[in-house]
């Protein structure tokens, strides 16, 4: 009876997770939202997490500004919220970070608008401070790791 050399299943193995592996890597940009301009209003906050939220929607290729005239949108355009809650330990604060992006239907942000995404993300650790700051961060970066990117479609509905 003749048996195969051990390299040769290696070789197939590894083919066939390699081609899995490309497979997940080209799903990952699947999830996108198709806008005329990718604009997205944000409420202008005194946080740093203001800041670590603006970085963040850049990273996903939306064009950030903030609302019209204090908490006014134009209908139809995209604007994204978040809301930070601390614990109420008295040390090592954990940390709850809900954000959202929805679409507005008229001229002010109202809880029944066209919700996009929405997620929240739990943190209690790394402890370094009491107030909880980096966990927060921590909460918001990772609350991006599934928002969709935003491709501009224009307004003639051509990709650019």
């Amino acid at each position: 009876m003749h048996t195969r050399p051990s390299s040769f299943y290696r070789k197939a193995l590894l083919l066939i997770f390699s081609s899995l592996f490309a497979q997940v890597l080209q799903s990952s940009d699947d999830f996108t939202i198709e806008h005329s301009d990718c604009l997205i209003r944000i409420e202008k906050k005194n946080e740093s997490l203001n800041q670590l939220f603006k970085e963040e929607l850049l990273k996903k290729n939306f064009v950030v500004k903030p609302f019209i005239e204090g908490k006014r949108v134009l209908s139809g355009e995209l604007y994204g919220q978040f809301t930070v809650t601390k614990g109420p330990e008295k040390l090592y604060k954990k940390c709850s970070v809900e954000v959202s992006l929805k679409r507005a239907d008229g001229n002010r942000p109202v809880s029944s608008d066209r919700l996009i995404f929405k997620k929240t993300n739990y943190r209690s650790l790394p402890r370094v401070t009491f107030s909880g700051s980096e966990r927060c961060s921590k909460a918001m970066k990772e609350a991006f790791i599934h928002m969709p990117k935003c491709v501009s479609i224009g307004f003639a509905g051509e990709r650019k």
